[in-house]
């Protein structure tokens, strides 16, 4: 799935001058035409012809016109999906859902004075531990975060160091850091509220989770993440992942959804896992994975 600001339909002149106006606000565009080449009907009609419409440009032929727009261009790495056709275009409001996580946050924190955050999509195996319990509860650590820890440094320097699933926060000030630079993170050029995560939590306390919270199938998915798989056992009737217990998966299985799922190998891992044990939290389970 590509993702980026704009989608421009049309490669023809228009089409363009928008991608050029999008590039110097600083927003991405990809561009689709039907057509096998740039420049619409000015270059697939009349190339040779002589246009005399264009504001400040007295003459210029379609092929002429389409060259120079395209040298606008070059500062800004447009990407072009040409013999391609749009049959449908559908509203995607994938960053307002996001936005909500910030509204259950200063909800609790009005209520508690401090909130845990998990998403929809998450399985837990095994209880929080004591010793993670005692450090939300430590007043001096602002937030417990998650890492991504999937050893791929261009994927994580594109998408963020943290995932912003899970997460325990007990400072105002950091929720509303991260939540203004989330609303903002198209200016800044960050993907979505994980970026943001990255960038504000430096200027506080942080508590790094453990490898065995949040488990996603990020973890896994590379040649050199791959082998962590086998450390996910059983024993004693429970889930570990590696020398410790595994506490909450982090797979989509409680919603449908309209792309692949990429993590349904772990998904399948763990319910391979849940009908090698007899426990049976875990059987109450086992159907509600897909």
């Amino acid at each position: 799935m590509i993702k980026t600001d704009v989608v421009i339909i049309g490669a023809g002149p228009t089409g363009l001058f928008c991608a050029h106006q999008l590039g110097i606000i600083g927003l991405k565009c990809e561009i689709v035409d039907n057509l096998d080449k740039i420049g619409g009907q000015c270059i697939e009609l009349y190339p040779d012809k002589p246009i005399y419409d264009i504001p400040a440009v007295p003459e210029c032929t379609g092929e002429e016109l389409t060259n120079n727009l395209l040298n606008q261009l070059k500062p800004f790495d447009i990407k072009f999906h040409l013999s391609e056709r749009v049959d449908e275009v559908k509203k995607d409001n994938w960053m307002k859902v996001m936005m909500t996580k910030f509204d259950a946050c200063y909800k609790s924190l009005e209520e508690y004075g401090q909130v845990l955050f998990l998403d929809s999509d998450m399985v837990f195996v095994n209880p929080l531990e004591d010793e993670v319990l005692e450090l939300f509860n430590n007043k001096n650590i602002d937030v417990a975060i998650c890492q991504h820890m999937t050893n791929n440094w261009q994927v994580e320097a594109q998408h963020g160091l943290y995932n912003g699933g899970m997460f325990h926060i007990k400072s105002k000030h950091f929720l509303d850091s991260w939540h203004q630079l989330s609303v903002d993170y198209k200016k800044y050029g960050f993907y979505f509220e994980q970026q943001p995560l990255e960038f504000v939590q430096r200027n506080y306390i942080s508590l790094n989770l453990p490898i065995n919270y949040n488990i996603g199938w990020w973890r896994f998915n590379n040649h050199s993440t791959k082998s962590r798989l086998d450390k996910l056992h059983t024993k004693d009737d429970r889930i570990w992942f590696g020398n410790r217990p595994a506490v909450n998966f982090h797979v989509h299985t409680s919603r449908e959804l309209e792309y692949e799922n990429f993590g349904q190998f772990l998904v399948d891992k763990i319910k391979a896992l849940f009908l090698q044990t007899k426990n049976k939290n875990y059987n109450d389970l086992l159907p509600l994975i897909v």
